[in-house]
């Protein structure tokens, strides 16, 4: 895959939004329009984010239904021979997790900033804080 500048350079242009969802979380639609030789086929996936998903996840998220998104239009190249599908089975409900979490599943954020001014006769200063915690 290559990535262009121009949308009317590309085989498939990507078009992502984002909406908040009730839960906090974040609704990403991928739409995959098809140019030149894919012209008409126009394809919608959803990934969903939760509110706690770090950065990482919710990147991870988005590229892995980007991908599976592209591989309708892949199976249409030359490319179609060198693809190879697999298949992670989801972990069984109620084993346990393979990996420990020292921080117990709990993601912090904390931010700061501040504002100073001042002249001869006059100070003035502002600093502000917050601190967040969700699991």
């Amino acid at each position: 895959m290559n990535h262009v500048r121009s949308p009317e350079d590309a085989d498939v242009h990507v078009l992502l939004t984002t909406q908040g969802t009730g839960s906090g979380g974040t609704e990403y639609t991928i739409t995959l329009i098809g140019r030149k030789r894919f012209e008409g086929r126009t394809d919608t996936l959803r990934y969903v984010a939760g509110k706690s998903d770090t950065d990482q996840e919710r990147r991870a998220g988005v590229a892995h239904a980007i991908k599976l998104g592209l591989v309708r239009y892949a199976a249409g190249t030359p490319v179609a021979r060198h693809l190879e599908l697999t298949y992670t089975a989801p972990m069984e409900r109620g084993a346990p997790a393979s990996l420990h979490d020292p921080w117990n599943y709990w993601v912090f954020t904390f931010s700061a900033n501040g504002y100073f001014q001042g002249q001869h006769s006059t100070n003035y200063q502002q600093v502000y804080g917050s601190a967040n915690a969700n699991r």
